[in-house]
């Protein structure tokens, strides 16, 4: 990497790489702080919509309550119930069913219907609710005996005691308060919510008085919440459904929305898809008792068999994620510009140090390379008054030295190859002179052995049982100790010969090598009944002769070291990377780790003669003839577990 290179980036590492990640960080961190603010701003948008309805909701409860205190309305209910005095309940019972079968059959022109729509109480019910159309529906007044006193519309039944806004208000005359759910009123077109009050006197419910608000005026309340127009207010059912939303294209209740519904009773704000656009939800539930007609099992049942369940509204303000976060999306930009410049003046700041610095240091650059090159009169010229310009005047100093110093090499390599030239002829005359004397050496010691080996058989022969037992111990020395000899000689003649009376390498096919080799140590091998296994062979490069060497001194030492067992001998090859690695496992008494090193030094021995017979030089010739051969011989083993020789022979 050049140093133009490696400024740029130290540049970006220590200058334009934090900027980036800090204002990563900064906005992140800015982004998330402000989607909560944003997202707590709707949660209290909706917390603030929850406790409008709530606040009106109490408002109406108290002017329900109000109108049910009015005189007349007590007057007239009571006037109603002391009109079923006297009579047994299954008389009443069938009085009520008979007005109520005329007031259906004559489709509310009954006469009783229409006593009922004209008295006193139902005009000033009207009147009532003329004063805000906008904001009533049906009003009516209902006796203990569940019967229609008095109404602003008349109402679809006489006997209105099967309703469980009834039963539940009246509550045998303990008096409740009962808000019911969203409903339809055919009287004026539009949806409402039921408020139902008892009509008290001396402690005791006589009555009750309904009145049904229209659910669209609650709704407006919302529009003197903080900025209504962007949001889509609506009022929910945490049994599922919408009752009424600001947008009438708002389509049901969202998986998001149903979750936090029966999860949450708390405000809070959610992230969810909504009809295909992504929207910041803001909810929060409205502390009333409201009860709602389900299909399914509930708490409350009338007598007519609807259903009633408690259940909690709740304030779902909807703002589009795209018009809520267009502040955060405003911060990115400003942010994104802010690194942007950053990056430009980095790679001003960069372009200005790069011709500052990298023209002097390209100046030394080529003077180097010309000093390098051998020319060492080249003087380098920098003048910046800076390190780079010492540099430079050091370099050219060095560049002096050199020339000297080169000389002065010059001379000393001369003169040392001279002597390295000496050394090395009267190393190859001392290495003749010791192979020619290990050669007089052997073949002179040779013959007086024989000699000695063959007179001492001789007398052995002759005066065998003629002499004392002293006398044949003494003879049977000299011809061990003799023969004993001749071997040492002759394999240290061997041992002397590996690097100079080798043949020239050819291939060879070592499963013939191992052919010959067991041919030659059939004897041995019949004797002690050795079982040896022999796996296909590579052909390799080498001296076929002292291949052959090899094998037989590890396979004679395979059988030689497996004291009274039957000899069990595998050899096999494997490739490993650019060598063949050939080994001869046995079953013998193994090695011990310690001497992996000793074994293949001449005359070393690990056992006595007495033991186990040799001169200790074989496995230091195998060595020799591997180590010829360009490969390493080893061994594993542990006690009593046989051992392995593996040797290497380049491919």
């Amino acid at each position: 990497m050049s140093i133009r290179s490696k400024l740029y980036l130290s540049l970006i590492i220590i200058v334009v790489l934090p900027g980036l990640i800090l204002g990563f960080v900064n906005i992140n961190s800015s982004e998330r702080a402000l989607k909560d603010s944003i997202s707590n701003r709707i949660r209290n948008v909706a917390n603030q919509g929850a406790n409008s309805i709530k606040t009106v909701f109490n408002e109406r409860i108290s002017e329900t309550k109000g109108l049910a205190l009015n005189p007349s309305i007590i007057k007239a209910v009571k006037l109603s119930n002391d009109s079923f005095a006297g009579l047994s309940p299954e008389d009443v019972k069938n009085r009520i069913n008979e007005i109520d079968k005329n007031w259906i059959k004559e489709k509310k022109k009954s006469n009783v219907a229409q006593q009922i729509h004209f008295n006193p109480i139902s005009e000033y019910l009207r009147k009532y609710v003329s004063v805000e159309p906008e904001k009533y529906g049906e009003i009516f007044v209902i006796n203990a005996f569940g019967t229609n006193v008095g109404c602003t519309k008349i109402l679809s039944d006489y006997f209105q005691a099967d309703e469980s806004w009834w039963l539940n208000s009246f509550d045998n005359g303990k008096g409740n308060v009962f808000i019911d759910d969203r409903g339809y009123d055919e009287s004026v077109k539009t949806l409402v919510t039921g408020i139902v009050v008892p009509i008290m006197d001396d402690g005791k419910a006589i009555g009750v008085l309904k009145i049904n608000f229209k659910i669209r005026h609650v709704l407006d309340l919302v529009s003197t919440l903080e900025q209504s127009k962007l949001y889509t207010v609506s009022l929910a059912r945490s049994l599922g459904g919408i009752i009424i939303s600001s947008d009438e294209n708002r389509g049901g209740v969202s998986d998001s929305e149903q979750k936090v519904m029966k999860m949450n009773n708390s405000s809070g704000w959610v992230s969810d898809y909504h009809q295909g656009e992504k929207m910041i939800m803001g909810f929060a539930p409205v502390d009333l008792k409201i009860n709602t007609r389900v299909p399914t099992a509930g708490e409350i049942k009338g007598v007519s068999g609807e259903v009633w369940k408690p259940v909690t509204w709740y304030v779902f303000v909807d703002l589009s994620e795209k018009i809520a976060f267009s502040p955060v999306q405003a911060l990115k930009q400003k942010n994104y510009i802010i690194q942007g410049i950053i990056v430009l003046l980095a790679i001003l700041v960069a372009s200005y140090l790069s011709k500052s610095i990298i023209h002097p240091i390209q100046i030394l650059q080529r003077g180097a390379e010309k000093i390098q090159f051998g020319n060492f009169d080249h003087e380098i010229s920098l003048s910046t008054g800076d390190e780079l310009e010492h540099l430079a005047a050091s370099l050219n100093s060095m560049a002096s030295s050199l020339i000297h110093a080169n000389i002065t090499l010059e001379d000393e390599v001369k003169k040392r190859t001279l002597e390295l030239e000496k050394r090395n002829k009267d190393l190859d005359q001392s290495n003749k002179d010791l192979q020619q004397f290990a050669y007089v050496a052997s073949h002179d010691l040779q013959e007086p052995l024989r000699m000695v080996a063959s007179y001492t058989q001789l007398l052995s022969e002759r005066y065998k049982e003629k002499l004392d037992d002293k006398a044949d111990k003494y003879i049977f020395y000299a011809i061990d100790g003799a023969t004993r000899m001749q071997a040492l000689i002759q394999d240290l003649l061997s041992f002397s010969r590996v690097n100079t009376h080798g043949v020239k390498f050819e291939n060879i096919d070592l499963n013939k090598i191992l052919k010959t080799v067991l041919k030659q140590l059939e004897v041995k091998i019949s004797e002690t009944n050795a079982k040896i296994e022999v796996s296909d062979l590579p052909v390799i490069n080498g001296d076929s002769s002292q291949i052959i060497q090899v094998f037989q001194n590890l396979i004679s030492n395979a059988i030689k070291f497996c004291d009274d067992i039957q000899p069990e001998i595998s050899i096999y090859s494997a490739k490993e990377k650019t060598q063949w690695h050939l080994s001869v496992a046995d079953n013998g008494i193994g090695i011990e780790d310690s001497y992996k090193d000793k074994i293949f030094i001449i005359f070393q021995r690990l056992h006595t003669r007495k033991e186990y017979p040799g001169t200790g030089i074989g496995l230091a010739v195998c060595k020799r003839i591997i180590e010829r051969h360009g490969g390493q011989i080893w061994f594993k083993s542990g006690m009593a577990k046989g051992t392995v020789f593996t040797f290497s022979i380049p491919v």
